[in-house]
């Protein structure tokens, strides 16, 4: 099995503090002996270019650790072995990069720090590595480090089946990656793929699932953004449980990385979600609406893009049917636009030929129903302009389902906006889109004979993926 290497930690060697920190509260750690280096040592260590006295003055309060990370041609205890020149590439994809230790005592999964320099070393043949870690806020991290009973790291993989999201939304296996491709980061940034190591993964895969089919098979150490299960819950008197209210949460849990051998049922996993609001220039409010219709009822073919709805539509004006047809005499006044009727499928239509707006809805949506996707700058868009489009795409795609059935056969007790697609990279754009407008939805999915679409005439049996979204509020105009 072939596994696509991030830029994280895998050496067992000596970790340096670099100096020591200065600010309230480091008086109960400073300790005589605890820092074991000198400053005579230091004023000679290579630093790779690092600003080791800017780095403290800006943050005096943090502790600052020199590691050899990675050494070329040599396995570590995965198994892993990797070439100079893959190195060379690698090493400034380190930077950023969050900082684990291994099991030394009870609370030390809840250490963390960050990466902030990093250069490979041509005469040790290896990966050096800057490493900031808050001594306040993780005192047994920075102790062990001081101590030197903590003094190795690990380095986190994934499968090649695993898929990642790309710059223009599509998804991509792991194993099909190459260099030179950009893709959408842990914290929704576009970069591009520097370096790509394989190698075979020695020790148990953790497979973590939340939300229905989202689903990660990491190797144990892998990090994982999490709110834990016992900051989120509190337990009566009685020993029942509770949830603490939203409010409780924010004010007070503080989220960390989790290796994946630790995570346990009930964590909360994280997602970014981007809330910078950024502007497409050809995404207006009309457009907004074109395109959450196109995501439900569209198909391009050659230049033209039509949308099928339910023929009962033609005689409701609240219908995206009537909505659509207006915005496209408006928005394009001189291009064709044809309606039709197609009694025996209970289809009606509207095709447009519109070579400007065919190539907008492949960018931005794609084309197809299993391969249509949110593209990410849609995931930027004003929310007032998510919430149109999602109006639009959920009115083709969506009901209201009164009480939702549960796995077990039971009601969950409440209601919920059901959307459906046989495309689960739409969805989960569409996933994402919820979430950013406070609203959590969760994953399902059944095998569909395709013919029960109105649209649909072939007996070919495909899987249909549904959401349900538990929150409408945001919906009601």
């Amino acid at each position: 099995m072939s596994f696509n290497k991030k830029a994280t930690f895998s050496h067992k060697c000596k970790i340096k503090a670099l100096n020591r920190p200065k600010g309230e509260g480091w008086d109960l750690f400073n300790l005589p002996n605890q820092i074991k280096l000198a400053s005579k040592d230091i004023d000679s260590e290579d630093l790779g270019g690092f600003d080791l006295k800017q780095a403290t003055k800006e943050h005096p309060d943090h502790l600052y650790i020199k590691i050899f990370a990675i050494k070329k041609d040599e396995p570590n205890d995965n198994g892993d072995s990797f070439s100079e020149k893959e190195l060379k590439t690698a090493a400034p994809t380190f930077v950023g990069v969050p900082l684990f230790t291994n099991h030394q005592n009870d609370d030390v999964e809840k250490a963390r720090g960050e990466c902030v320099h990093s250069w490979y070393d041509t005469e040790d043949g290896g990966i050096y590595i800057i490493g900031r870690v808050d001594k306040i806020a993780y005192p047994k991290l920075a102790r062990g480090i001081e101590e030197g009973y903590i003094s190795g790291t690990s380095m986190g993989a994934s499968r090649g089946s695993d898929l990642t999201l790309m710059a223009d939304g599509r998804c991509k296996r792991v194993d099909e990656l190459k260099e030179g491709e950009s893709i959408i980061s842990h914290n929704g940034k576009v970069e591009k793929i520097k370096v790509i190591c394989k190698t075979q993964e020695h020790d148990e895969l953790y497979n973590i699932n939340w939300n229905g089919n989202n689903s990660l098979a990491l190797s144990y150490e892998h990090p994982v953004l999490i709110l834990p299960y016992e900051n989120v819950y509190f337990f009566s008197k009685n020993e029942k449980r509770y949830r603490k209210q939203i409010k409780e949460i924010n004010d007070s849990v503080i989220s960390v990385f989790r290796e994946s051998s630790l995570v346990k049922q009930g964590d909360y996993v994280l997602e970014y979600i981007e809330q910078k609001e950024e502007e497409i220039d050809c995404v207006d409010e009309d457009m907004a609406f074109i395109l959450g219709v196109y995501a439900a009822e569209g198909y391009i073919s050659s230049k033209s893009v039509g949308f099928c709805f339910g023929i009962d539509e033609e005689s409701d004006e609240n219908k995206n049917f009537t909505k659509l047809l207006n915005i496209l005499e408006k928005k394009y006044p001189e291009n064709k636009i044809r309606v039709d009727k197609i009694y025996d499928r209970n289809g009606l239509y509207i095709v447009t030929w519109n070579e400007e707006l065919a190539n907008i809805c492949e960018k931005y949506i794609g084309c197809g129903s299993h391969k249509k996707f949110i593209h990410p700058d849609l995931l930027k868009i004003p929310k007032e302009k998510q919430k149109i489009f999602l109006s639009a795409y959920i009115d083709g795609d969506g009901c209201v389902v009164k009480k939702r059935i549960l796995e077990n056969g039971f009601s969950s007790g409440q209601g919920a906006m059901q959307v459906s697609s046989a495309s689960i990279n739409l969805l989960k754009g569409v996933r994402k889109i919820c979430l950013r407008l406070g609203a959590p939805a969760t994953l399902s999915s059944h095998d569909r004979i395709a013919k029960a679409s109105t649209v649909v005439t072939s007996d070919k049996e495909y899987v249909e993926h549904i959401y349900y979204i538990l929150q409408i509020q945001f919906l009601q105009q």
